[in-house]
């Protein structure tokens, strides 16, 4: 873990001094980024703890990997809802994003699906 840890806090380390340096030097303020970071950080917890609980009530108790397999599936789904679910409520994450990606998604879907 020594190798990890000390590349983590070398690069958080470089990472701040150079926003320190930018914002003498530019007069920038990182206010409403460190409200998004926050935002996001609680948003994570969020997700995890539910996931945490949920994992309490179904367990992955079988050893069969196909079962295994679609109990990861399902959790992704359950995460993946509540961690954009709360962003939008939040306005973390404006519509206009998400509709930018449902069409970009359907855009994928006709063009592999459509028939010729």
């Amino acid at each position: 873990y020594g190798s990890t840890t000390s590349t983590i806090l070398g690069y958080n380390i470089c990472g701040l001094l150079s926003l320190r340096y930018i914002k003498k030097k530019y007069k920038v303020t990182y206010n409403e980024t460190i409200i998004k970071i926050i935002k996001f950080v609680i948003i994570s917890l969020i997700m995890v703890t539910t996931l945490y609980i949920l994992n309490r009530f179904i367990p992955f108790t079988s050893n069969n990997r196909v079962i295994n397999i679609l109990y990861i599936i399902g959790y992704s789904i359950i995460g993946t809802i509540i961690y954009f679910t709360i962003s939008v409520k939040i306005k973390l994450i404006d519509q206009k994003y998400i509709n930018l990606f449902l069409n970009k998604i359907k855009r994928i879907i006709k063009k592999n699906y459509s028939h010729k």
